[in-house]
């Protein structure tokens, strides 16, 4: 199973990595949500809740399913991501392409540092949202001066959606949510319950649209480069 893997990983389809990828991702973060309830008796919502409490040891029924989820789909991520290189030529593209693939690789360290590791959680955690979103605005760019020549240009359209909605939550969270107010909470992840809202909390409802609109240009794109595979 593992070699076959990395055969996949290796010599797989680009589009086949980036649906496969963020499939597995958002799979586990539904499967692990369903059986979820903090330590308060309150049922999961994005509303509500951070995505890394659905890896909470100790706290998430199916912990182990969101950080396997995460782990495996990052990986396939990190290969979606170097496989852009062969329709991003410039220099901006590529960079997109080094850069996405770190935040990719974040995102798979999160799986493997749960939110019970607070401090390496939360740093590979923001490298993946600075990253995704630097990321994602290189590509723009990129496709904005000509390059991506296989992918339509409307294509700029989403892109700078999806740079907005991350910029937003960076507004939000940057705030109240960072390495210092952690560090001044004794226990932050037994206050978190407490300091939850009862119906919509900015912090995680920004958390997951950018997550959410992360995933959605991956499959963006995995769809266009499998029309062009098709068609050509």
């Amino acid at each position: 199973m593992i070699q076959r893997l990395k055969v996949f990983l290796r010599e797989g389809p680009v589009y086949m990595k980036g649906f496969i990828g963020s499939g597995l991702i958002l799979a586990s973060f539904l499967v692990s949500a369903i059986p979820f309830h903090d330590r308060l008796g309150r049922h999961y919502s994005i509303f509500t809740f951070f995505i890394s409490e659905l890896g909470q040891f100790g706290q998430s029924t199916l912990a182990v399913v969101f950080n396997v989820g995460l782990f495996t789909g990052g990986l396939l991520l990190i290969a979606f991501m170097i496989g852009l290189r062969r329709h991003f030529t410039s220099r901006m593209g590529r960079l997109g392409v080094v850069i996405g693939a770190l935040s990719a690789a974040c995102a798979a360290m999160v799986g493997l540092l749960p939110m019970n590791i607070l401090y390496p959680h939360f740093t590979v955690a923001s490298g993946f949202f600075y990253g995704c979103m630097a990321a994602i605005l290189l590509f723009t760019m990129a496709l904005i001066r000509g390059d991506g020549t296989s992918l339509p240009r409307w294509t700029i359209l989403p892109g700078l959606a999806v740079f907005f909605i991350f910029g937003e939550y960076h507004v939000v969270t940057s705030e109240v949510f960072n390495l210092h107010t952690i560090g001044t909470i004794p226990d932050f992840i037994a206050v978190v319950p407490i300091i939850r809202p009862a119906s919509f909390w900015p912090l995680t409802f920004y958390e997951w649209l950018a997550v959410l609109a992360m995933n959605a240009w991956v499959i963006m794109m995995s769809v266009l480069l499998w029309n062009n595979k098709r068609a050509g």
